[in-house]
């Protein structure tokens, strides 16, 4: 299940960054973003400078920006549960016990 998602978010993934470097403008600038993070995906300096490279893209052109948009848009979110007690979901704002005799004391 998990190369599944895996596979689902590369493929998305690229498919926004085709569609980035696809416009001629912005394209050099991206690219280098791209390859900053590349080297190091932990920099937080280099995740922002790809987000401001980005985001001057989508400002520049407003298709660009509505394609993109409908891409994340189209993606959803999906969550699966897989296995015995399994629990699984987008937003879990309580206690989670599985198996058999838990407990919660408040």
């Amino acid at each position: 299940m998990q190369e599944v998602a895996a596979d689902a978010t590369v493929g998305l993934g690229g498919r926004l960054l085709r569609r980035l470097l696809g416009r001629e403008e912005s394209a050099p600038m991206v690219e280098a973003a791209v390859m900053d993070v590349a080297e190091d995906p932990a920099d937080e300096d280099r995740l922002a400078a790809l987000r401001l490279q980005i985001r001057k893209a989508a400002a520049a052109d407003s298709q660009l920006a509505v394609e993109l948009s409908q891409m994340l848009a189209s993606a959803g979110v999906t969550i699966t549960a897989s296995g015995g007690r399994s629990v699984a979901g987008q937003t879990i704002s309580g206690v989670v016990i599985t198996g058999d005799g838990g407990q919660v004391t408040r």
